[in-house]
């Protein structure tokens, strides 16, 4: 009898946990890495497009996308260097590296001196591009209109490989560990092998990518068209959360201290960087959310959507609010919203720290440099700020709306406008 007793026991032991280990292996199978992928789909160099020194050659200038130059003199005042009318306007803004600024038009991808704007090479294209190029080592990526992306020879514009997503691309390349990144209006994202152009995998998201995304720590963060933040293994695309937002117009990810932070329905998420979602998780908090609606005795407030930190909203905005992502320095994110408010909040917990009014709209994220707040606005002004006390610094009219980032490299402050010029000051 006593012998049936510790055999019944170890029986139900046994039970539970093998129950329990059963339950911590559903939790976490879905963010296992997929074997195959990286035993088979492995890419075959170590390219990427983060920025050096003096350079800027991707869209955000690093992983992170904080939009952040260290070190450079005081951005404004400043006089014109050059301007160079590029034809029909696209939305490409330039990248500088060595010297050479690549910036993407009406069916071309041109190569200009830094210094002088003069035209060191162009290449047709069978699509208008309205991206950022991007390059790694000696290879130019440009996302074309007609679903392609291309990899070119930076050095002379020929072509390297194309490949052909399911729709159009206005989504910059991202250039990781070999691996470049491309979103497509065909809803998906895709890692390529940055010197072969093979498929490494592929993400269907619930809408269309439009904009880049932004890797940070061995993870890839992207925005959809319809508010959705995804947080995806970055080298293999298996996804660990989906954040839903009520808005749309979200725009790509800025990473910072654990957090990241995107536009989307004119407000500011926050978001950890390491949340993770299980299968289920959110259909089963919004079913507790509705018996805690509906009052039914003994059920608790629901928590919070998996991830969710904080989310700031311009005061009194009935639209538009904040289209653009913020750039991150020290502390503090800025953002700009489109009636022309200014914003330096803490990223920790989204707080003021100081506000500004400017002329016009702001449809472009700010530029960091040092310790100043650049923003240019669509009535055709850049206006400085210091980033510690929000006290204006200076201010340049170029002449037309500026909708595309700003950029800085080796000193040069570059901008194009919705006119079609490209303008250098320095």
């Amino acid at each position: 009898m006593r012998r049936r007793w510790i055999t019944w026991r170890r029986s139900v032991g046994s039970g539970v946990v093998l129950v329990l280990l059963s339950f911590l292996l559903w939790l976490n199978f879905p963010f296992f890495p997929d074997p195959v992928i990286l035993i088979l789909n492995r890419p075959t160099s170590d390219l990427t497009s983060q920025s050096s020194l003096n350079h800027w050659t991707m869209n955000g200038r690093d992983m992170a996308q904080t939009r952040y130059v260290k070190s450079g003199q005081t951005p404004l005042p400043a006089e014109k260097c050059w301007s160079k009318y590029l034809g029909e306007p696209t939305r490409s803004g330039p990248i500088v590296k060595e010297g050479v600024v690549y910036v993407g038009g009406h069916f071309e991808v041109m190569a200009l001196d830094a210094s002088t704007g003069e035209v060191l090479w162009s290449t047709p294209t069978s699509g208008p591009i309205n991206s950022d190029l991007a390059i790694a080592g000696n290879h130019l990526y440009a996302g074309l209109l007609d679903h392609r992306l291309l990899s070119m020879n930076a050095t002379n514009g020929e072509l390297n490989w194309n490949f052909k997503t399911g729709d159009i691309i206005t989504a910059s390349p991202v250039v990781s560990d070999g691996m470049v990144y491309i979103g497509s209006w065909d809803n998906s994202i895709y890692s390529l092998d940055a010197k072969t152009g093979e498929v490494i995998w592929r993400f269907l998201a619930k809408d269309t990518i439009p904009f880049h995304p932004a890797v940070h720590k061995e993870k890839l963060y992207v925005t959809d068209s319809s508010g959705h933040l995804y947080i995806l293994d970055a080298r293999t695309g298996q996804e660990f959360l989906m954040f839903r937002t009520p808005g749309s117009t979200s725009r790509t990810p800025v990473l910072d201290q654990g957090l990241a932070y995107f536009p989307s329905g004119g407000r500011i998420f926050a978001v950890k960087a390491d949340a993770k979602e299980v299968p289920g998780e959110f259909i089963f908090k919004r079913i507790w959310a509705q018996f805690w609606i509906w009052q039914v005795p003994g059920v608790p407030k629901p928590p919070k959507q998996a991830g969710g930190v904080w989310a700031f909203s311009p005061k009194g905005f009935t639209e538009g609010g904040i289209l653009a992502s913020p750039a991150i320095s020290g502390q503090a994110f800025f953002a700009g919203d489109i009636q022309g408010h200014v914003f330096a909040r803490s990223k920790i917990n989204g707080s003021a720290i100081w506000e500004q009014t400017v002329e016009g709209g702001i449809l472009a994220p700010p530029l960091v440099v040092h310790d100043q707040i650049l923003v240019g606005t669509d009535t055709g002004y850049i206006y400085s700020f210091d980033k510690h006390s929000g006290e204006e610094t200076g201010q340049i009219q170029i002449g037309a709306p500026i909708e595309i980032p700003l950029i800085m490299a080796n000193n040069l402050l570059l901008i194009r406008t919705t006119d079609g010029w490209l303008h250098c000051l320095k």
